[in-house]
Parts: C-alpha cells; sequence; structure tokens
C-alpha cells in the first residue's frame, strides 16, 4: 500500500507531537494503522517521542494498541523508552505485551501462568 498524502500527514504529526495536525489528518482520512517504509504506525513514532497527547489522541481515535512489529510490542516499547504513562495508557486501552497478540489471549495467558 502506497502512503498518501494524509498518512505522511499523521505521521509527521505524530513525530513531532502535533496534536491537532493528528486529528486533521484523521479528518482528512489518513489510515490511523498505516505503516510507513520501516514499518511504523502513528502510534509507534508518537510512542517512542514520548508525546504523550498524541498517544492519547490515536489511541481514542481506534488505532491497534496491541500492534508492534517484530522488534517489538507498542508496550515494551513505551517501557523500554521510559514511558511510563504512556505505559499506562496503553496498558488501560487493552495493549499486550507481545507484538500483534489479542487482548484475549494475553489475559488467558497471564491466567494461566498464575500471575
Amino acid at each position: 500500500m502506497t502512503q498518501s498524502l494524509s498518512e505522511a500527514s499523521l505521521h509527521d504529526a505524530a513525530l513531532t507531537g502535533d496534536v491537532i495536525g493528528v486529528r486533521a489528518a484523521l479528518i482528512a482520512g489518513a489510515d490511523i494503522d498505516f505503516r510507513n517504509g520501516v514499518a511504523d504506525t502513528a502510534l509507534d513514532l508518537a510512542i517512542r517521542k514520548g508525546h504523550e497527547t498524541v498517544v492519547l489522541a490515536l489511541i481514542g481515535a481506534g488505532a491497534n494498541v496491541s500492534g508492534g512489529d517484530s522488534r517489538a510490542s507498542l508496550l515494551t516499547s513505551a517501557i523500554a523508552a521510559g514511558h511510563e504513562n504512556i505505559a499506562r495508557m496503553l496498558v488501560a486501552a487493552g495493549a499486550c505485551d507481545k507484538p500483534s497478540e489479542s487482548s484475549d489471549d494475553f489475559a488467558r495467558d497471564r491466567n494461566h501462568d498464575g500471575r
């Protein structure tokens, strides 16, 4: 899938912490979970940079919080970067600590492990 101008705008806004730009790109029709050439979504970029308001806006708009890639889950990325508030936001939104794992699978695994 080719990145449109709205997805490029969304990623740029997420990277720079521009919550108004994020909302404008979404209104313009940007795919909230679009992955750029290095497999990052807007949520990946906002998490990496620690932009809490952008993360909150993307979660509120329906971004996939259980995403991630082969490198790490979104939750793992937030924790590794020291963004505790963002990690809490992700957990509250149902994020898992394994890439592409569903919330139900994560809950079942945690209950099975006795944690």
